[in-house]
């Protein structure tokens, strides 16, 4: 990968650790609003929040039964949402529609929730569109879309980033030739770093129709159903996005789909240098336990310290990059 690519990589995931924004009118987390202290919705306190606030959600179940909360919550460009922790501050649309509406969302922060029960045509938890702000220590579980995107849909989102994610369980329906996937990217050049994707009845992760983008430190673990899913799949109109230093393990079909054709780890390393991934990994990674949804890796993990060797990746503890998500300077491991 390119310097220049790199750095702006870093750069971007970067806000996930700041306090403020570039622009003078404009800093993240300058007023707050507490949920459901100040206001008894979520979508209340957005709507009263200017750019560069945020409402904060005090731990609880935020659902139609629990507080009135209707979904989905129509995010304003600038505001963040942060939750009291992933665990416990949790929306819950009880099968009655998505959670989250992004559009022209650009320079906020979501981050600390679980979003669980969305039901949608696009995008079962979040629909993002012309967005390309930060998602970022969220669980999405159990969600359903009938077309594509069971967990996120997004598109046209060039630079929409999503870094320690865990989307899991999450459903879609098989509509014609359309193959759908938890995480689906439309002509949008998703930052996809440190998240796992897993337990799926489809796809992972798919990127289509133009799009590229930077899957970096990601696991992508028993996706699909019979003989039906893998772990990342893309089209092959998508001729640069970065994919590395990811582990693909125990999907259905296939681990690996690139560019119209299964490649395993070994093939995708002969790609030409322009070519689509390297330095993937599909061998037995040795988790620590995948049926209580632990990735951390074991020792002894033939992906330990095997990642990006730039230092600029080192994990947080100084040594080289592992594969997988939980390594690079951002990981976060539970």
């Amino acid at each position: 990968m390119k310097k220049g690519k790199e750095s702006k990589i870093l750069f971007v995931l970067s806000f996930l650790l700041l306090a403020g924004c570039a622009d003078d009118d404009c800093c993240f987390f300058d007023g707050t609003f507490i949920v459901p202290s100040d206001f008894l919705t979520i979508q209340e306190a957005v709507d009263f929040a200017l750019p560069g606030e945020t409402v904060l959600v005090q731990a609880g179940v935020y659902s139609p039964t629990t507080n009135g909360e209707f979904f989905p919550i129509f995010m304003k460009d600038g505001v963040n949402i942060e939750g009291e922790d992933p665990e416990n501050t949790i929306l819950d649309s009880q099968g009655g529609n998505y959670l989250l509406d992004l559009f022209n969302y650009d320079r906020g922060v979501i981050l600390n929730l679980t979003l669980r029960g969305g039901n949608s045509f696009l995008g079962g938890a979040i629909y993002a569109e012309s967005s390309s702000g930060i998602l970022s220590n969220l669980y999405l579980i159990g969600n359903r879309a009938e077309e594509a995107g069971s967990a996120i849909y997004a598109v046209n989102s060039d630079g929409l980033t999503m870094n320690n994610l865990v989307v899991s369980g999450n459903a879609s329906s098989i509509s014609g030739s359309q193959i759908p996937a938890q995480v689906e990217a439309d002509d949008s050049d998703l930052i996809f770093v440190n998240n796992v994707v897993a337990d799926g009845d489809s796809d992972g992760v798919r990127i289509n129709f133009g799009s590229a983008g930077v899957y970096e430190n990601n696991i992508f673990y028993n996706n699909g159903f019979a003989d039906f899913g893998v772990g990342l799949a893309d089209t092959d109109e998508v001729t640069a996005a970065r994919i590395q230093y990811n582990i693909c393990f125990n999907n259905a079909e296939a681990d690996f789909f690139l560019n119209g054709a299964d490649q395993s780890a070994e093939q995708a390393n002969d790609l030409p240098t322009d070519g689509l991934i390297f330095a993937n990994f599909n061998a037995a990674p040795l988790f620590s336990d995948p049926f209580a949804n632990l990735f951390t890796l074991q020792p002894g993990s033939p992906a330990l310290n095997a990642g990006n060797p730039d230092p600029a990746f080192n994990n947080p503890d100084g040594s080289r990059n592992d594969i997988g998500a939980f390594g690079g300077p951002f990981a976060e491991p539970p």
